[in-house]
């Protein structure tokens, strides 16, 4: 015999439903707007439906997958999600306009509890409604400050040609799982990096532990197949902090981490390089 509960965490967000819709929609982006999501893979796009595979990482840096699948009704005001990894957990997210042009966005998540697991339902439903506000509050930010964010953000890249094989390559990487991304300095203690191996080419990392100076930070490598050899792209997104810098401070700042970050990718690459040839 099961029970059912249903947890139901809403918030008000200073923008048009179909900005909001467009944001809930766009998967891709979630590992740079949500803090606990490393990565988002889509295995099925459909027009009106999806089969999304995302990672996230508890505070410990464990990195855990679900499977959800997403479906929706074109101008419609509910997005439905369900699992598809290891529980019944289902929801929705609904998407209601207001009269003064801000949108009330609701998540709203249903699971069934065996009668011998019901004592631990209130830290379920806690979880739930904590993770629920922080994915809302992300968002919240992500669709209200579109431009500052855009302003905020770098990206760094450097590739190189290894003249070997791609998966001698990705072997030595995910061996060397541990130094795979460069990470900033500073942030509060713990885990700094989790990472999803996606062989046979590519590996996504993301920073858990930030300086108070940065919002975001996350990254991946790309094997790239040839004839002769494999080439190996590492490719960076930072996003600095609001703050106090004006438009030249932000330039600095952005300057000086690339600097930094484009050194640190090149020093691992030439080791990737020096390793299989």
């Amino acid at each position: 015999m099961k029970k059912t509960f249903t947890t139901d965490v809403r918030i008000e967000i200073a923008a048009a439903a179909g900005q909001v819709r467009a944001a809930l929609l766009d998967m891709a982006a979630w590992p740079s707007v949500h803090r606990r999501t490393v990565h988002a893979e889509y295995r099925e796009r459909h027009d009106r439906e999806d089969l999304v595979e995302v990672w996230a990482a508890n505070g410990d840096g464990l990195v855990n997958s679900r499977l959800i699948r997403r479906k929706w009704e074109p101008g419609s005001s509910r997005i439905e999600f369900a699992s598809e990894t290891d529980d019944a957990r289902t929801g929705r997210w609904t998407v209601e306009p207001q009269p003064d042009g801000t949108t009330l966005v609701g998540m709203l998540h249903e699971f069934a509890v065996a009668e011998e697991d019901l004592p631990k339902t209130g830290a379920l439903v806690t979880g739930l409604e904590r993770g629920s506000r922080d994915y809302l509050g992300t968002l919240k930010r992500a669709v209200e400050n579109r431009a500052e964010i855009a302003r905020l953000t770098t990206t760094v890249e450097t590739s190189q040609f290894v003249a070997g094989p791609a998966g001698a390559v990705y072997a030595f990487l995910s061996r060397r799982a541990a130094d795979v991304g460069p990470a900033i300095e500073g942030g509060a203690p713990g885990p700094v990096l989790a990472r999803v191996l996606l062989p046979p080419n590519e590996i996504a990392y993301k920073q858990l532990r930030l300086p108070d100076s940065v919002e975001a930070h996350l990254g991946r490598w790309t094997l790239t197949e040839h004839r002769d050899g494999v080439l190996v792209r590492a490719s960076q997104l930072v996003r600095l902090a609001p703050g106090d810098l004006d438009a030249a401070g932000i330039v600095a700042a952005q300057e000086k981490l690339r600097v930094a970050l484009s050194a640190e990718q090149a020093d691992r690459l030439r080791a990737v390089k020096a390793h299989v040839e």
